[in-house]
């Protein structure tokens, strides 16, 4: 028997020893990041709005992650994005004025592709909503 076959990821293991035989797919989600971004998410869009372009992006991704429909995976995708994004402290300081957003653009901007069509076009409606009021 060669190596390869007498190593087995413990997920498969573990899903045996549960009789399911399907292994467990790790999800990203974190229910204190969604929490945070609960909190904080429109206090921050509410002073940077005007100063990120990507802050429409944003708010469609806030509203497909608390989308009920929204799958988990997707979920984490998006408040793992969020929640960096309305970090006090991250890469590169908000403050620097031209350089303080991009990583927080290419974060956001990472996770909109990622999520794909999970961003409907009633999230996107809510987005616009939000800067319209």
């Amino acid at each position: 028997m060669s190596t390869q076959h007498a190593i087995e990821p413990a997920a498969q293991v573990e899903s045996r020893a549960l009789g399911t035989g399907v292994p467990e797919v790790p999800t990203p989600y974190d229910p204190k990041q969604e929490q945070y971004v609960r909190k904080g998410f429109f206090g921050k869009m509410k002073r940077f709005a005007g100063k990120v372009p990507f802050a429409k992006d944003a708010v469609a991704m806030y509203y497909t992650a608390i989308d009920s429909k929204t799958p988990l995976y997707a979920k984490g995708i998006a408040f793992s994005a969020l929640a960096y994004f309305i970090l006090p402290v991250d890469s590169v300081p908000d403050v620097l004025v031209g350089l303080g957003l991009t990583d927080d653009l290419a974060i956001v901007a990472a996770a909109v592709k990622a999520l794909g069509s999970n961003v409907k076009a009633h999230h996107r409606e809510k987005a616009e909503a939000f800067f319209d009021n």
